[in-house]
């Protein structure tokens, strides 16, 4: 055929050399559901301008079409890690091109390219209830069509509750800055900032790490980076004094965006805490580090300084009412072998803050039992050993949850088993979820900047794919075809808590054990299941919310 015109499932990567598999001609959804699908083309003959129209569409709801553009993986997996449930099986020096990033077209068009399957992700929202045929047109620059096909989508008369499960994806600053070209806390940081938030909450993220202090996060010993300071410090006659004008502000704003927790920036180096973060000072007019990797965390000088810059902070955060949505970490990642480094400043922040929450991600459940965090976030590798001890609370994956078919969101991964995290937190009863990298634009150890579009996997430490979701684009952000489908398991995730509003958890649970789910590992792989089992879901939603009235 001369044009090929088809839609598919949002579970699809749909590679440019290969037609797409799952294809799908409708689907079902909630009322204030975000649902994706996608209209895939091949044409034997090259357009330069084109457009893809969108017919049919009630007039409340809105629609967006982005085109799905590949980019390149150097690390699709690491050789040493099993080669379960991935998309293509190639030696990890192998680059491959993966269907990645979600790019705006201009009014004027884009460009379709000859002999190459093209995909376009469209986004659907605000329907009402019923059921409607969609009419996609691909038209060329002359408003001449090239190509029809159509999408029957249904909506069923029910909402999604609220999202109760606490999300924070770690945003990094200073990648902010550095791949904005700003100034930090200028005008146009504060804007590019606000993007990235915005881009965070539009996608379930209602947590933010907010940095007191430069992140000592993924920082090589003895190097630094940018200073990302939202507490000013002065050394006086007097000691210590701070002012939280710029936390304050901060806050502030990002709670108007949607953002309802906070969780303060580590206050001690990573896998350790064996030193401090930097910490900037004005002194004697002049600004000066005073506390970096230089200065132990057990130093009697830090340990001053906490003495004085703890209470004042839990006086700020009663002040404007943000204690009892705030948490705190000391060091990330830490094990059993860091205990007489994490216990001092734990038992530090009890001492001036009684309240204060301490979470962090471990692995270690030795790490929990001995007291030195509150809320353990465990990674879903070593679920199913805090899950015996009664103590599953938090989960986290990042680059090291890889194999046995556990969830993750790298390029060489399939759709589904992104998705599929959402189903897994809601069978766990996880009160929250974390991930490391939003938007981290350096390499390992932040020993250098990065082109995200051309390095995807942090310089080759990390699997393309484990340190960020959205990518910079002068005044905008935009997002990749990952993000979108892991806020579908969010959904997801939302959906069930519906479901089992009307037919009670057993029942909910009776029907994922009944599809082969349990825990973080155990699930079905066939690549059309999880799609499938979502309009089983919403069909069970629509049935017995007709059989209530």
């Amino acid at each position: 055929m001369a044009f090929e015109i088809l839609t598919a499932s949002s579970l699809e990567k749909v590679f440019s050399a290969e037609e797409p598999r799952q294809l799908q001609s409708g689907g079902s959804m909630l009322l204030n559901e975000t649902y994706h699908f996608q209209l895939c083309i091949r044409s034997e003959q090259m357009y330069n301008i084109c457009r893809v129209c969108i017919d049919g569409l009630p007039d409340c709801a809105t629609a967006q079409v982005r085109r799905v553009v590949e980019l390149p993986a150097h690390m699709p997996q690491k050789p040493l890690h099993a080669r379960d449930d991935y998309l293509l099986k190639q030696e990890a020096e192998s680059v491959t091109l993966y269907p990645e990033l979600l790019q705006e077209i201009p009014p004027s068009g884009t460009i379709i390219r000859p002999n190459f399957w093209e995909s376009f992700w469209i986004t659907v929202k605000d329907f009402p209830a019923g059921t409607f045929e969609l009419g996609l047109r691909v038209v060329d620059g002359k408003d001449e069509t090239l190509g029809t096909c159509s999408y029957t989508l249904k909506a069923i008369n029910a909402r999604l509750p609220e999202q109760e499960l606490k999300y924070t994806a770690w945003v990094h600053y200073d990648s902010i800055a550095e791949q904005h070209g700003c100034k930090p806390f200028g005008a146009r940081f504060k804007r590019m900032t606000a993007r990235y938030i915005e881009a965070a909450v539009s996608h379930g993220v209602n947590m933010l790490y907010t940095p007191l202090f430069t992140p000592p996060l993924d920082t090589a010993v003895g190097a630094e980076r940018m200073t990302i300071q939202l507490v000013d410090v002065s050394m006086t006659e007097n000691g210590y004094e701070f002012d939280f004008s710029k936390l304050k502000e901060f806050m502030v704003s990002v709670r108007q965006m949607g953002i309802r927790y906070f969780e303060m920036s580590h206050l001690a180096t990573q896998w350790g805490a064996k030193s401090c973060p930097k910490v900037v000072a004005s002194v004697d007019g002049k600004l000066k580090k005073i506390f970096g990797w230089h200065t132990s965390s057990q130093s009697i000088e830090y340990h001053k300084f906490l003495d004085v810059f703890l209470p004042s902070l839990d006086g700020f955060l009663k002040e404007n009412g943000f204690s009892e949505i705030t948490y705190f970490h000391i060091s990330d990642e830490p094990n059993e072998e860091h205990l007489s480094g994490i216990l001092p400043l734990r038992n530090l922040i009890k001492k001036h803050m009684p309240g204060a929450r301490i979470m962090e991600a471990i692995s270690s459940y030795e790490i929990y039992r001995r007291g030195a965090v509150d809320i353990p976030v465990i990674a879903t590798s070593s679920a199913s050993e805090f899950e015996k001890e009664g103590a599953l609370d938090w989960v986290y994956y990042c680059s090291g949850q890889s194999d046995k078919y556990l969830s993750n969101r790298f390029f060489n991964m399939p759709s589904q088993r992104n998705r599929v995290l959402g189903i897994q937190l809601y069978l766990s009863k996880a009160k929250g979820f974390l991930h490391w990298g939003f938007n981290f634009y350096r390499s390992y150890l932040s020993l250098e900047k990065i082109n995200p579009y051309l390095r995807t996997d942090a310089g080759g430490m990390f699997e393309s794919g484990d340190s960020f979701v959205v990518y910079p684009d002068g005044e905008r952000v935009l997002h990749s075809l990952r993000h979108e489908v892991f806020y579908d398991g969010l959904q997801d995730m939302r959906a069930l808590h519906f479901l089992e509003s009307l037919i009670g958890r057993n029942a909910v649970e009776k029907l994922l054990k009944d599809e082969g789910v349990e825990g973080f590992t155990i699930y079905p792989h066939e690549e059309n299941w999880l799609w499938a089992f979502r309009q089983k879901i919403n069909d069970l939603i629509a049935n017995n919310l007709s059989a209530a009235i």
